[in-house]
């Protein structure tokens, strides 16, 4: 609940977020005499899940608008995000695909037009593996039966304390005779 409330006494109003919980208290015979009423101040908390989603919302605008394809994981390769750019590429964009299963669902195709090995290619070492992948060249069966030649960036994604916690793969289209 939303509140404005003198916390010091004084007339300097502040306003903060509490989480209330009412509980009936019950005399001996069963009857409610009283409520107890326990506030707890959660401000901070509100705040900064308000300060993340601002973010969560500013990245997702950002890669919107990029031109190239954008393709984020978690730590297990689970994919997660999917830019409009990539999904133009792809002719799809389905979420929670694993890396074992990325070749499958994505259509992906080694230049010479064979099934492109799930553990080689350029997001799943960078999951797998936890290598930076640069340059790498692969094809893209789209549903529609069209194929696009593309070329990719990936790498692992680490938090402060050096733990891996997410793979990105940013792709683009190669000029192409198809």
């Amino acid at each position: 609940m939303f509140a404005r409330y003198a916390r010091t006494g004084t007339e300097v109003m502040y306003e903060g977020w509490f989480n209330i919980i009412y509980q009936p208290l019950f005399d001996i015979n069963g009857q409610v005499n009283g409520i107890l009423s326990i506030n707890v101040e959660v401000t901070e908390q509100v705040l900064d899940q308000r300060r993340i989603a601002r973010i969560a919302a500013e990245r997702d605008a950002i890669l919107q608008q990029l031109i190239e394809g954008v393709i984020i994981t978690d730590a297990q390769g689970c994919i997660t995000f999917i830019n409009e750019a990539a999904s133009r590429l792809h002719g799809a964009a389905t979420l929670n695909v694993s890396p074992e299963a990325y070749t499958e669902t994505y259509h992906l195709y080694t230049e010479s037009g064979n099934p492109y090995p799930p553990s080689e290619l350029p997001l799943s070492r960078a999951v797998l593996r936890d290598e930076i992948v640069t340059e790498a060249h692969w094809r893209i069966r789209r549903p529609d039966g069209t194929e696009v030649l593309v070329v990719g960036n990936a790498r692992p994604i680490y938090d402060e304390q050096g733990i891996k916690i997410a793979a990105v793969l940013t792709i683009r289209e190669l000029e192409s005779e198809y």
